[in-house]
């Protein structure tokens, strides 16, 4: 006889379309979360996202990174006052614990992820 154990592995980057995922992954989810508001014409959006990805696949499932593309989930940016992009949210406990507008240096990506970890 097999016994076969199923691993249900968190993935830590994923991409949100539409306030239905949006609430379901990021408002419930019980780990940190940052939300990437970005567009594929965005210059900084380009310099930024594989830089904060790679920070969040760093920290071993202490915080996740929702991908949402403005030209398709304007209205989920329009929601959250995102003026600009790129533009960062950070929810924990389904709240809103911290925004930066956009692309920063490495420095101040780490302590803005520790910050929301720590919380």
């Amino acid at each position: 006889l097999f016994s076969f154990q199923r691993k249900v592995k968190i993935q830590n980057v994923f991409v949100v379309e539409n306030f239905e995922d949006f609430n379901e992954k990021v408002v419930n989810s019980p780990i940190p979360v940052l939300v990437d508001f970005y567009a594929d014409w965005c210059g900084p959006c380009q310099l930024l996202g594989p830089r904060i990805e790679a920070k969040v696949n760093g920290n071993n499932g202490m915080v996740l990174l929702a991908k949402v593309n403005v030209d398709y989930a304007g209205d989920l940016a329009m929601d959250y006052d995102v003026k600009v992009v790129p533009t960062v949210l950070a929810f924990k406990d389904g709240n809103l614990v911290g925004r930066f507008e956009g692309d920063h240096p490495d420095d101040y990506l780490n302590d803005f992820i520790a910050d929301i970890i720590e919380k």
